[in-house]
């Protein structure tokens, strides 16, 4: 566990188990929001989203909606969240040895694309609508590019709207 999570889940002395949360992986190479992109046809201009920008967060939506579907406590839209992002990336093979060992243990970070905003980007709209009705409710976040073995992003939302507040929830 990275000393991001114990940051996510020890906020302010707080325990794991005091508020709501779901935790979702999303297999594959981290993706990221990608441009829009414009075109015309006919004389009238057209803008559009690139087809592996959608492709990545549908598949992100799948795996969240999964997730959600499987907490027992259920799950509300209408609260203020804490995310955690874990975007996890493969060692390029021809680093030495000595190379892959400190990034294993996190001595060293990935710096190469995609750019933590343009991942964190491409989670938050992918969630809209599924986790929260806006991605204007996440008021705390974190997002790490760490090396692992695999390459796969990691999602704890975590809903700290307190029970007694009754300005942020809707109903």
């Amino acid at each position: 566990m990275t000393v991001a999570i114990y940051r996510l889940i020890f906020r302010s002395g707080e325990m794991l188990d005091d508020y709501p949360m779901i935790k979702f992986t999303v297999e594959g190479k981290p993706g990221a929001k990608g441009r829009p992109r414009f075109t015309s046809r006919g004389g009238h201009a057209r803008t559009y989203t690139p087809d592996k920008t959608t492709n990545y967060e549908a598949f992100v939506k799948f795996c969240a909606m999964n997730a959600i579907e499987n907490n027992p406590e259920g799950w509300r839209r209408d609260g203020a969240y804490e995310v955690y992002i874990g975007a996890y990336f493969t060692i390029p093979k021809s680093r030495p040895k000595a190379y892959k060992g400190q990034a294993l243990i996190g001595n060293i970070r990935p710096t190469t694309r995609p750019d933590v905003d343009n991942i964190t980007k491409i989670i938050y709209d992918a969630l809209n609508g599924i986790a929260w009705v806006d991605d204007s409710q996440v008021v705390i976040c974190y997002t790490e590019k760490i090396y692992a073995d695999e390459e796969r992003v990691v999602v704890l939302i975590k809903d700290i709207t307190h029970p007694k507040d009754r300005w942020t929830r809707r109903s």
